[in-house]
């Protein structure tokens, strides 16, 4: 996997947001932090592509994926 791409592309997506309307139209603290947990859960996996193994057993045990069940499987 290419680092200096996911860096590029981390850094591109941190500097679009910077300029997000809904960041910058936000009047307080909670609004302003409201809007950008919510910009940021719905892009950041555009952003930075799912890791399911770090190779360091205590973050991979700490932070694994939940299981996804196929309905169809069952």
């Amino acid at each position: 996997m290419r680092f200096d791409f996911l860096i590029a592309n981390f850094l591109a997506w941190f500097n679009k947001l910077g300029n997000d309307s809904r960041l910058l139209n936000a009047v307080d603290y909670e609004k302003c932090k409201k809007e950008l947990d919510i910009v940021v859960g719905e892009e950041l996996s555009t952003v930075i592509p799912n890791i399911f193994r770090t190779g360091i057993e205590l973050i991979d045990l700490a932070f694994k994926p939940l299981e996804k069940k196929n309905i169809l499987d069952a």
